[in-house]
């Protein structure tokens, strides 16, 4: 067999699983030394390539999960006051975008000596999150309450 069969084995080796790797090291064979000892030298390489490789994964698999586990944490810190004081938006509220209200509070349409105003989605709001403060990432509207 020759070197650059060797080399070849060997990044095939460093992209496949180990159940490949002993596959490859059991199948090969070489006529002397010189390839032998070539052979060592591109089976370590290899190795060390697939080692560095598994654990390159396994640091991106931990940080994909605590991500995933930052962002349900999120989720659940924006859904608990939403659904601690949840209701309807009664027939007296003046339900607009949120586009709408930030377009409002550009122009000081609406300022708190005006009224309250709370953030919900189209048909519920939450009287724990008052539309004057940060918006919550599940609110799609908010619900105007003229003094």
């Amino acid at each position: 067999m020759l070197l650059s069969e060797a080399f070849k084995i060997a990044f095939h080796i460093s992209d496949s699983s180990t159940e490949d790797l002993k596959v490859a090291q059991a199948t090969i064979e070489f006529n002397s030394e010189a390839e032998t000892a070539s052979f060592a030298l591109v089976k370590k390489l290899a190795l060390e390539a697939f080692s560095a490789e598994i654990e390159e994964r396994r640091l991106r698999l931990r940080q994909q999960i605590s991500a995933a586990r930052r962002l349900h944490r999120k989720q659940l810190e924006n859904t608990k006051d939403f659904t601690n004081k949840r209701e309807p938006i009664p027939d007296y509220a003046r339900i607009m975008t949120v586009e709408e209200w930030v377009g409002g509070l550009e122009s000081t349409a609406f300022t708190p000596d005006d009224g309250s105003g709370y953030w919900a989605t189209e048909k519920i709001m939450d009287r724990n999150c008052d539309a004057f403060d940060k918006k919550p990432d599940w609110a799609t509207h908010v619900a105007w309450f003229n003094k």
